[in-house]
């Protein structure tokens, strides 16, 4: 098995700057997961997505 620490800390590093859809599946990638359902939020930002999740536990979805 090869050593991924250095392919997860480049993912990681990517995450710290521009957009953070593409870095965060790259991220996830690399762990071994992988998914055809994404969520388009608002220029992902967190924020939207914290907001969802506030939506979504209002809702009793949760």
């Amino acid at each position: 098995m090869s050593d991924l620490r250095p392919a997860i800390e480049s993912a990681l590093t990517a995450l710290a700057c521009g957009p953070l859809r593409d870095p965060a599946k790259n991220l996830l990638k690399t762990l071994g997961y992988q998914s055809d359902r994404t969520l388009n939020l608002e220029g992902s930002k967190p924020h939207a997505f914290l907001d969802l999740l506030a939506i979504i536990k209002q809702e009793g979805r949760v």
